[in-house]
Formats: C-alpha cells, sequence, structure tokens
C-alpha cells in the first residue's frame, strides 16, 4: 500500500514537474526582458565609447605627443642657455684679468 501512495505521489510530481517546464512561465518572460535590456545598454554604451570617449582619447594622445616635443625643445633651450652662461662667466673672467694686467701695467711705469 505504502508503494502504490509512494508511486503515485511521485510520478505526480514528475508530471507536474515537466509539464511546469514546458509551459512559458515568467521567468522564461523576463529573462527575455532582461536579455534585451542588456543588448540594448551594451549598444547605446558601445555608440557612447565610439562617439564621445574615444575622440577624448586621441585628443588626450596627440595633445601627450606635443608636449613630449616641446619639453624636448625646452630641454635643448635650456642647455643653449647654460652653455651661454658659463661662455659669459669665462669672459667676464678674461676681461677683468685683462683689466688687473692692464692696472698692472699702468701702476709699474
Amino acid at each position: 500500500m505504502k508503494k502504490i501512495i509512494f508511486f503515485i505521489l511521485f510520478t505526480n510530481m514528475a508530471y507536474g514537474g515537466v509539464w511546469s517546464s514546458l509551459s512559458a512561465s515568467g521567468f522564461n518572460q523576463a529573462y527575455a526582458q532582461l536579455n534585451n535590456f542588456v543588448s540594448k545598454e551594451n549598444e547605446y554604451i558601445k555608440k557612447y565609447w565610439k562617439n564621445e570617449i574615444e575622440p577624448i582619447l586621441e585628443k588626450i594622445k596627440e595633445e601627450k605627443k606635443l608636449e613630449k616635443e616641446k619639453n624636448k625643445i625646452i630641454e635643448a633651450l635650456n642647455e643653449d642657455i647654460l652653455l651661454n652662461q658659463k661662455e659669459i662667466e669665462f669672459l667676464i673672467k678674461k676681461h677683468n684679468e685683462l683689466l688687473n694686467n692692464e692696472a698692472n701695467i699702468l701702476s709699474n711705469r
């Protein structure tokens, strides 16, 4: 008797499980809506990235390149300025030496 009741309950549950998986449930519809929403959002994000963000990134990349080139020019100019300052100091030192020599010559006469 227990076997018969168990068998009836088991087949009834199994049939219910098969029946519920065959019918269209709210879960399938909700999953389809979610999938549709995610697909639309992904397309929106891709378009936004391509139209808004990529041009900004390209502009930043170009400006960084120009900045590096300008920094190289500035470094070269700074080196030239330093060399010119050293040359001026050397020339002033030599000029002072010549003035001292001239003063010594005039004082020895």
